[in-house]
Protein backbone atom coordinates (compact mmCIF):
# COMPACT_ATOMS: atom_id res chain seq x y z
CA UNK A 1 0.00 0.00 0.00
CA UNK A 2 2.85 2.20 0.71
CA UNK A 3 4.80 2.13 -2.37
CA UNK A 4 1.08 2.52 -4.15
CA UNK A 5 1.17 5.65 -2.37
CA UNK A 6 3.95 6.65 -3.63
CA UNK A 7 3.90 6.01 -6.81
CA UNK A 8 0.80 7.13 -7.13
CA UNK A 9 1.95 10.94 -5.24
CA UNK A 10 4.78 11.16 -7.77
CA UNK A 11 2.74 10.86 -10.62
CA UNK A 12 0.37 13.56 -9.11
CA UNK A 13 3.31 15.53 -8.58
CA UNK A 14 1.83 16.37 -5.10
CA UNK A 15 4.27 17.42 -2.15
CA UNK A 16 3.69 15.98 1.47
CA UNK A 17 2.23 19.62 2.19
CA UNK A 18 -0.79 19.51 -0.47
CA UNK A 19 -1.70 15.99 0.60
CA UNK A 20 -1.67 17.21 4.50
CA UNK A 21 -3.98 19.95 3.49
CA UNK A 22 -6.62 17.73 0.86
CA UNK A 23 -6.37 14.95 3.68
CA UNK A 24 -6.67 16.52 6.76
CA UNK A 25 -3.58 14.53 8.11
CA UNK A 26 -1.19 16.69 9.78
CA UNK A 27 1.93 16.36 7.58
CA UNK A 28 4.70 15.17 9.44
CA UNK A 29 1.62 12.16 10.39
CA UNK A 30 1.70 11.75 6.08
CA UNK A 31 5.57 11.73 5.59
CA UNK A 32 6.15 9.22 8.72
CA UNK A 33 3.12 7.23 7.06
CA UNK A 34 4.56 7.50 3.19
CA UNK A 35 7.60 6.42 4.62
CA UNK A 36 7.08 2.91 6.54
CA UNK A 37 7.65 4.95 9.89
CA UNK A 38 4.35 4.42 10.86
CA UNK A 39 1.43 2.66 9.77
CA UNK A 40 -1.34 4.85 9.70
CA UNK A 41 -5.14 3.70 10.56
CA UNK A 42 -7.76 2.76 7.93
CA UNK A 43 -9.23 6.07 8.55
CA UNK A 44 -6.09 7.79 7.62
CA UNK A 45 -5.30 5.80 4.69
CA UNK A 46 -8.59 6.17 3.40
CA UNK A 47 -7.97 10.60 3.59
CA UNK A 48 -4.77 9.90 1.97
CA UNK A 49 -6.53 8.09 -1.37
CA UNK A 50 -8.94 10.79 -1.59
CA UNK A 51 -6.25 12.91 -0.92
CA UNK A 52 -4.41 11.55 -4.39
CA UNK A 53 -7.96 10.64 -6.11
CA UNK A 54 -7.05 6.85 -5.75
CA UNK A 55 -9.83 5.08 -4.98
CA UNK A 56 -8.84 3.30 -1.21
CA UNK A 57 -9.19 -0.11 -3.03
CA UNK A 58 -6.21 0.41 -5.40
CA UNK A 59 -3.72 1.40 -2.96
CA UNK A 60 -5.44 -2.15 -0.94
CA UNK A 61 -4.51 -4.05 -3.62
CA UNK A 62 -0.90 -3.54 -3.17
CA UNK A 63 -0.69 -5.51 0.57
CA UNK A 64 -0.05 -8.72 -0.38
CA UNK A 65 3.33 -6.90 -2.17
CA UNK A 66 4.67 -5.30 0.43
Amino acid sequence: MRLEFARRRVEAKLSFDEIARRSGVSRPTVFRVASGQQRGSLETWFALAAAIKVPFSVLAQRLDDE
